[in-house]
């Protein structure tokens, strides 16, 4: 399958998994979604944007395993930390309860987020796995730089 097809797939399937929450209406939350995919995350008024316990805390958890994880050393490796960083993700997106607008931009940064990590499933190379890892960070320096931690 051609890499774009399962980076559209991953995108599709993060807007679908991010539309699962269960105390948004579903049809709202979609449409965020799959609008997130085209837009640029932005300040609350020059402010942080707010999250709730869940989210700051599943958002430390993907910090730490990104930050433990420097320097990949294997595909395998890389693996590993994309198996981890997708658990969190998961758990994240479940026990979602943030709404409007901050919940939006999350939206955004999710739908940056979701396939890098993929990526970090389909390399081959360490320097790619790497360089990918290394977006990984920049994607959670813009989460730090956009929501309260």
């Amino acid at each position: 399958m051609p890499k774009h097809a399962c980076y559209l797939m991953v995108v599709l399937g993060a807007v679908v998994g991010l539309a699962a929450c269960d105390h948004h209406d579903s049809d709202e939350h979609a449409q965020h979604a799959e609008h997130a995919s085209s837009m640029a995350l932005e300040l609350n008024d020059g402010e942080k944007w707010p999250v709730d316990e869940h989210t700051r805390r599943s958002a430390a958890k993907i910090t730490d395993l990104v930050t433990a994880s420097d320097h990949l050393q294997s595909v395998d490796e890389a693996r590993l930390l994309a198996g981890d960083i997708d658990k969190e993700l998961g758990q994240l997106v479940q026990g979602c309860t943030m709404t409007g607008p901050a919940h939006d931009q999350l939206h955004i940064w999710l739908v940056a987020l979701f396939p890098k990590v993929a990526e970090l499933k389909e390399h081959d190379h360490v320097a790619d796995l790497q360089k990918t890892r290394d977006d990984i960070s920049d994607l959670l320096q813009d989460y730090s730089a956009h929501f309260e931690m």
